[in-house]
């Protein structure tokens, strides 16, 4: 048996966020991080194989240079800032209809997305098709 620790990306990326002083809305609206499958297709390895999956922030357009700033530092293979704006370019038909979570709000906000560590879930969930 083997077994895997993968931290809360998502979580990560909020606390940056926070401490650079940017709202949350899943914070402030008491809700878990929005989540999405994408068309993203992730390295295969063995049995683990599937798409990326993010997580998004909708971000108020004067704050999308404050985002970027501080989210930048983070490591380019782990929870890296993936697309900013149009979702569909990543595969995402409906903003409003998330994989994972409750519906954002998305008045005057522009979608911001992060690699998500849930990638990692599906592709174990996706590799035990294989056994």
């Amino acid at each position: 048996m083997v077994t895997f620790y993968v931290g809360s990306v998502g979580h990560w990326v909020e606390k940056l966020l926070l401490a650079a002083g940017i709202p949350i809305q899943s914070v402030e609206r008491k809700l878990g991080t929005y989540y999405y499958k994408t068309n993203i297709q992730c390295k295969e390895s063995g049995p683990f194989s599937c798409s990326m999956v993010v997580c998004m922030h909708p971000v108020p357009r004067e704050l999308l240079e404050k985002v970027i700033a501080a989210t930048a530092h983070v490591e380019p293979i782990h929870d890296a800032l993936v697309h900013i704006g149009d979702p569909s370019v990543i595969g995402i038909k409906d903003i409003n209809r998330p994989d994972y979570g409750e519906p954002p709000n998305m008045e005057d906000k522009v979608p911001v997305f992060w690699a998500s560590s849930v990638t990692a879930h599906l592709a174990v969930r996706y590799a035990g098709e294989f056994f």
